[in-house]
């Protein structure tokens, strides 16, 4: 990590806590994300009868439906 990034995280009041690489369980609220996100495309993917080939686009879509559905963390607005 570099001192410039180090500077602009403190200067905006942002802590930084690093992981080892390649260890994804050490962050479950992505984790969580990646499920559901992966959960609604699956399910989209499998009614779709697309080919595979188009899985990257069930993703995307995926994600796009996610960030304009109402969050109740948020008072019911998008996190879009």
């Amino acid at each position: 990590m570099s001192r410039e990034l180090q500077k602009v995280a403190r200067n905006a009041g942002v802590e930084i806590d690093p992981c080892s690489p390649y260890t994804p369980q050490l962050n479950g609220v992505a984790e969580r994300m990646n499920r559901t996100l992966f959960d609604k495309a699956r399910a989209m993917f499998y009614d779709s009868k697309l080919p595979k080939s188009c899985w990257g686009y069930a993703i995307q879509a995926a994600t796009f439906l996610h960030n304009r559905i109402p969050c109740t963390s948020m008072n019911d607005h998008t996190p879009y």
